[in-house]
């Protein structure tokens, strides 16, 4: 019994830890110079399928960008889809930004991804994802980046939209913990972690690395895939723009079908995963969480266990609620803490999930497509 003691000190010891470690690292921002010296141009990718309700939106919010008319271009490729995305996408007038809708010749967002690269007619690549909109200082945040000699890949933060149900709110403050973890490894050149709906990089350097080459078979992994290869051709070369100015919002999935198939298709990729940094935290994370429901589980025979479970829940959740709390005020949503208490419980039934997919991976469907 003592020893089981032992290793539930260590994993509620070490898990404060690592959330300290990855807080501490998100209070040590400090945001980068906004002044352009000179404008880098920048062709912005859009992957769409399926977008008819939400492709307005996002491209108005790209032409209210406060950068130069003539220094970027949007390209917008459409991957088969069964709705009108193409023609509303073709249908907005803006007189002053070149917009391209292409067809992808392939299917899945990495061959559309690729495609819109390869029409691209300027040497900067800009992201992002047809569900999304971005604030006006997007290009700017990214331009910095372009701009600094030795940085191959700028990620930003991307955050679903607010709204006033537990699914979009456990939703918010999970999208916020990845965020901060990601701020993390990047800053501490530990592991390397992206959201395809807003990354930066060249067009030269993608090609450089071979752009989705080994990873193209996966429906997910764009940006994590990417990420690491950049990464391993160079550790210093990836920047990530925490600035309020450079996050993108996306629209959650709006119900629990929706919503557990975008994490089969996220789950899908872990197991390709070449960082074992990130695999390590992922397990810990995992075995922590474990270890809590196999000491109430048990406990109800062997009552010490019992105790054990919930000293390391009430870690868990203290821990949890301080680092989301803080995390909420920064990104200016402390509504979402109001659902904290039933994230926290539901976070048990999505991890072992999570888990589960990642082992066993299974056909999901996404975008009206059956991927397996």
């Amino acid at each position: 019994m003592s020893i089981i003691f032992l290793v539930g000190g260590c994993l509620c010891v070490g898990y404060i830890i690592l959330i300290y470690n990855i807080y501490s690292n998100w209070c040590n921002y400090s945001p980068n110079a906004q002044k352009l010296d000179t404008i880098p141009n920048i062709s912005i990718v859009i992957a769409a399928r399926n977008e008819a309700s939400s492709i307005s939106a996002c491209l108005e919010s790209i032409y209210k960008n406060e950068y130069p008319f003539p220094n970027f271009e949007v390209i917008v490729v459409d991957d088969h889809s069964t709705d009108q995305t193409s023609q509303i996408a073709r249908s907005i007038d803006n007189q002053n930004i070149s917009v391209t809708v292409l067809s992808s010749p392939g299917q899945g967002k990495k061959a559309a991804v690729d495609y819109g690269i390869s029409m691209a007619k300027f040497p900067n690549i800009l992201c992002t994802d047809a569900d999304s909109f971005v604030s006006n200082q997007w290009l700017i945040s990214h331009a910095t980046s372009f701009n600094t000699t030795g940085i191959a890949m700028s990620c930003g933060v991307v955050l679903p939209t607010k709204g006033e149900r537990f699914i979009e709110n456990f939703q918010w403050l999970d999208f916020a913990a990845t965020m901060a973890i990601t701020s993390y490894g990047i800053n501490k050149n530990q592991f390397y972690l992206a959201n395809g709906a807003n990354i930066g990089f060249t067009k030269v350097g993608f090609y450089g690395v071979n752009g989705f080459s080994g990873n193209a078979h996966l429906a997910s992994g764009d940006d994590v895939f990417l990420a690491q290869k950049f990464a391993e051709s160079n550790p210093n070369s990836i920047r990530f723009l925490q600035s309020k100015d450079a996050i993108v919002y996306t629209k959650p999935a709006t119900n629990w079908s929706a919503f557990f198939n975008q994490r089969k298709r996220w789950a899908s990729k872990s197991s390709h995963s070449s960082n074992q940094k990130v695999v390590a935290i992922q397990s810990f994370v995992f075995i922590f969480s474990t270890f809590i429901c196999a000491s109430f589980l048990v406990g109800i025979w062997v009552q010490p266990l019992m105790w054990i479970g919930i000293i390391a829940m009430c870690t868990k959740l203290f821990t949890d609620y301080i680092f989301l709390l803080k995390l909420s005020k920064s990104l200016e949503n402390p509504y979402a803490m109001k659902f904290f208490v039933p994230s926290f419980f539901f976070y048990f039934i999505h991890i072992f999930l999570s888990g589960w997919h990642a082992l066993f991976p299974s056909s999901y469907q996404w975008k009206d497509r059956n991927v397996s």
